[in-house]
């Protein structure tokens, strides 16, 4: 019989135990990422929330929505679930992974700035899906847009080598966390990080000086869909959706030649679709570089001056 080689023998065996440790491993950050509550995709699976409105969209909304102003001025419970870089697929998305572990919130409010229709380099992040990687219809999204995650994520711990910088952080909180009996302990309640720029910088001032003439943003067609398809989804679950503009730089708004063809075409999509499009007065924001940290976002105190005045608005247009 033949005998095999010692050599050989070891190595089989010690591959197979560094295996079985990134097994183990890989189980541990899962568990640790399932609970950290402030990494949002985790709160959203836990259906640990159950806020009355939903709140939705790009960094427009992650770093200009502080729900506790929104929820002290109308009474109504409030969840941040916005994302930087978000797309319009990704937050159809994150409406399914919400849907598929929580009940409907009542309202659903989604900022459709011009920019959200223009070709730009807003993504899909699969790292949001990692916990139904293998469900409807997040698998198909992810072999479409990422997929690397599905091939690593056949091998122990590899697909954490895609977010190492990101995700093993929050799993290793979210083990602290759950060791500590601490894990219903949020850093970030509401979904809401306050940014921490203050100062306006000079990034707009370059932009201006490189386009003289000012800019014309071009229309991409499938968004205007995607729009309109996140719109009826949200609606067909019986939610109340309701569509709204965060302010932008007075001086950036008078760059965009075409924006109000642009917000013609989103008026027409809320329109078709049966969506208020909420009017938010702005014009005491929008002049003023004290709010903003660049063209395009507010700092802290002006998203709680502009969160106060979208929730003075949904209270007297809105709440019955």
């Amino acid at each position: 019989m033949a005998t095999i080689n010692p050599f050989f023998r070891k190595i089989v065996l010690f591959g197979l135990a560094l295996l079985g440790l990134a097994w183990l491993t890989e189980k541990a950050l899962d568990f640790g990422l399932a609970h950290n509550y402030d990494f949002k995709p985790s709160l959203v699976v836990a259906g640990h929330t159950r806020p009355d409105a939903l709140f939705l969209g790009n960094s427009r909304v992650e770093l200009m929505l502080n729900p506790a102003v929104f929820s002290q001025h109308t009474g109504l419970s409030a969840y941040n679930l916005g994302f930087n870089g978000s797309s319009l697929i990704q937050q159809l998305a994150l409406l399914n992974l919400w849907l598929r572990h929580n009940p409907a919130p009542k309202y659903l409010f989604v900022e459709v700035s011009p920019e959200n229709l223009q070709h730009s380099d807003l993504g899909f992040f699969s790292i949001h899906f990692l916990q139904d990687l293998h469900a409807p219809p997040f698998e198909d999204l992810v072999r479409r847009y990422d997929p690397r995650l599905l091939t690593l994520s056949r091998i122990p711990l590899l697909k954490y080598s895609l977010y190492n910088q990101v995700l093993v952080g929050d799993a290793l909180v979210g083990l602290f966390r759950w060791l500590t009996g601490r894990e219903q302990t949020l850093q970030y309640p509401g979904g809401y990080d306050p940014t921490p720029f203050v100062d306006f910088d000079e990034t707009f001032d370059n932009y201006r000086q490189q386009h003289p003439g000012g800019i014309v943003m071009a229309l991409d067609t499938g968004r205007v869909h995607k729009l309109g398809q996140l719109f009826r989804f949200a609606r067909s679950k019986g939610i109340q959706v309701v569509a709204y503009e965060a302010p932008t730089l007075g001086q950036m708004l008078r760059l965009h030649r075409n924006r109000p063809a642009m917000e013609a075409v989103i008026d027409s999509v809320c329109r078709a679709e049966a969506v208020p499009f909420l009017p938010v007065d702005t014009t005491y924001l929008c002049p003023d570089r004290r709010y903003f940290f660049n063209a395009n976002h507010l700092n802290a105190q002006g998203t709680d001056l502009f969160s106060k005045r979208l929730a003075e608005r949904v209270r007297d247009r809105l709440i019955k």
